[in-house]
């Protein structure tokens, strides 16, 4: 018995321990099991009934509108291709006879057949010769030099590489009558004092008196500016870079703001006649005006290109180079007015022995300077093409 009693005690150990194993492994076993993360407890949580679609996570908005403002320095071609031309000849007051020549109005005595009609009597009379405003008329009158120019422009992009945009320039810099024609202005302007004075002088119904003769040059020499609106496609070179160049081309209206330049030049001759018991005044006043332009509002076609320097999703820094092409329209213009003050009792003074007969007279037979004043008659047009351009930095932002 007693050794019954040992083996059912080593059995009953001998079960513990087996028991103990068991338990020890699938402790170990369960040890060794990662533990869970937090995104799948999170997920466990959250999780979707099947029943229910998935929503996809909102994507970022693109920003595909920009707004630019810029400044640079504007140039200008300034072709002088053109045509001139100068009034005809007036009408005839006198025909020739009785030992005067033919006499026809003119308005100006500086230019044209006026000046024409004065200088004929410069070998006869020892006169020195006016001169003539026939060049600076005739040909291109002003022009505009380098300048400063302000824009902005709002932009749209199309895709990766194609956008569009609109813009505004201003081109600041003014249209200046040339140096040429500046320096003739002056020189007509004394030269009517001088040549005047002689032809007056010569006078041979004896010595006039109160003679005085003056001449002045007033006006702007130099005004205006221009404006231009155009549209454009811009083609992006490297969209995604930092420095991404692009071309552009398109259209648009450039038109001119403000005044143009418009110098006048005004001569004035007057004497009294010496009659016995009466002296009879006369004042003859010649005026010219010139006015030069450019062209009015006129079509253009745009070419550039530039590029754009990343600052931020947001913001860059763009520069471009910008050549608008258009048909050279510069021309010149003027106006005239002469006028002849009247006295009484009516007397005339005829200068003979030229080519020509001069009248200066009050009565009935009208004076030599007496056509009809002119307005805006076209003197100058240019032809060919005119081409501005501008160099631009400007800073942009995107929304």
């Amino acid at each position: 018995m007693p050794r019954v009693h040992h083996l059912r005690q080593a059995t009953l150990v001998l079960a513990a321990a087996v028991s103990l194993l068991g338990i020890g492994a699938v402790v170990n076993a369960q040890s060794q099991l990662p533990a869970p993360r937090d995104g799948d407890v999170a997920s466990r949580k959250t999780a979707i009934p099947p029943d229910q679609p998935r929503r996809a996570p909102p994507a970022a908005r693109a920003r595909r509108w920009t707004f630019e403002v810029r400044g640079g320095i504007g140039l200008a071609t300034n072709p002088t291709a053109g045509a001139g031309q100068l009034p005809g000849l007036g009408n005839v007051i006198l025909p020739a006879g009785g030992g005067f020549s033919q006499a026809r109005t003119v308005s100006s005595w500086l230019f044209g057949d006026g000046a024409a009609q004065l200088n004929a009597f410069a070998p006869t009379r020892s006169l020195p010769l006016l001169p003539t405003l026939d060049a600076t008329l005739t040909s291109l009158g002003a022009t505009r030099s380098a300048g400063g120019t302000l824009g902005f422009a709002i932009g749209r992009d199309l895709s990766a590489h194609l956008g569009i945009d609109f813009d505004v320039d201003a081109n600041l810099q003014a249209l200046r009558m040339t140096s040429g024609a500046t320096s003739a202005l002056e020189a007509t302007r004394a030269g009517f004092v001088k040549t005047w004075q002689a032809l007056l002088l010569s006078a041979r119904t004896g010595p006039l008196t109160g003679l005085a003769v003056a001449a002045t040059t007033t006006g702007a020499t130099s005004a205006g500016s221009q404006v231009e609106a155009s549209g454009s496609l811009r083609y992006r070179l490297r969209p995604a870079a930092k420095l991404d160049p692009f071309l552009t081309v398109g259209a648009g209206v450039m038109t001119n703001t403000g005044n143009t330049p418009s110098p006048v030049l005004m001569g004035t001759y007057q004497f009294a006649f010496p009659n016995p018991g009466l002296a009879i005044p006369y004042k003859q006043t010649d005026t010219v005006t010139i006015h030069a332009s450019d062209g009015g509002a006129r079509l253009v076609g745009v070419l550039g290109a530039g590029i754009d320097k990343v600052l931020s999703a947001r913001s860059g820094i763009r520069l471009a180079v910008r050549a608008t092409i258009a048909s050279n329209r510069a021309e010149t213009t003027l106006d005239t007015n002469p006028t002849t003050e009247m006295s009484v009792p009516q007397e005339g003074l005829f200068f003979g022995g030229g080519p020509t007969t001069i009248i200066i007279n009050n009565g009935s037979l009208p004076s030599t300077l007496s056509a009809p004043p002119l307005t805006r008659f076209q003197t100058f047009v240019g032809r060919g093409i005119r081409i501005e351009s501008a160099i631009t930095v400007g800073y942009f932002f995107r929304f």
